[in-house]
């Protein structure tokens, strides 16, 4: 299964992000991060 599809979002959407032409919510970020079986801190850097 494809992170798009286990974090229930398009594959546009994924493709915008990676390219930095979206910032994704926190509730995506929330998708994002159980998805991918880590922590929300795993995916955003704070500094």
């Amino acid at each position: 299964m494809e992170l798009a599809e286990k974090a229930q979002v398009s594959h546009g959407y994924i493709s915008e992000l990676e390219n930095n032409l979206k910032s994704p919510t926190i509730d995506t970020v929330c998708k994002l991060a159980k998805a991918l079986e880590c922590s929300i801190e795993d995916l955003v850097d704070c500094d």
